[in-house]
């Protein structure tokens, strides 16, 4: 049929009635297809209450341009009851290279070379050695209930079938009723 057209693109408008804030967006596909938005902010308080939204829709050959219009007349990602961050209706991100990208100049920050290369030896075997630098290196550890005394907690870990963390746990005071503590060196053997 001529006069019944499937309407395969639109903009729309979604407005918060208690706080007017706002989202706006394009679609393609039917506006009845259940589609809401893309932003997962707007999506977080959407689906809390939903009953709380509004949706205004047009309908446009060009609902792109008609959004992006729109975002630029209102300034709305400088409108703090916008939930847009920038003002361009952004299609897939192929399609924007450069200063227009969402993600020009937001780029992590490169390793320098040393760290490239040398990473790996770095990092080799800190996660399970007790090593030089931190508070347990060298220190003993003594068994309350025993008296028995080892070089390490790994050691000590190993001995009694625990990990080395819930004997740290121990010997730190994070358990109230300790299993493990530091030989304090100034004593001596006890």
């Amino acid at each position: 049929m001529e006069g019944d057209t499937q309407r395969t693109e639109f903009a729309y408008i979604w407005t918060n009635k208690k706080t007017n804030r706002y989202y706006a967006g394009s679609h393609k596909g039917d506006p009845d297809d259940g589609y809401i938005a893309s932003n997962k902010d707007f999506l977080a308080r959407y689906e809390r209450n939903p009953q709380d939204w509004n949706r205004t829709v047009v309908l446009s050959k060009d609902c792109r341009k008609l959004e992006e219009a729109f975002l630029k007349a209102v300034n709305a990602s400088q409108d703090y009851r916008s939930f847009n961050r920038v003002n361009r209706a952004i299609a897939p991100m192929d399609d924007i290279r450069g200063e227009d990208h969402f993600f020009y100049g937001k780029k992590r920050p490169k390793h320098s070379k040393w760290m490239k290369e040398n990473h790996h030896k770095y990092w080799k075997g800190r996660r399970r050695k007790d090593i030089e630098g931190n508070n347990f290196a060298g220190k003993r550890v003594r068994h309350i209930k025993s008296g028995e005394e080892f070089k390490s907690i790994t050691e000590a870990a190993k001995q009694f079938g625990y990990s080395r963390g819930t004997v740290s746990l121990h010997v730190n005071g994070h358990i109230q009723k300790k299993k493990f503590e530091f030989v304090n060196e100034e004593q001596g053997d006890k």
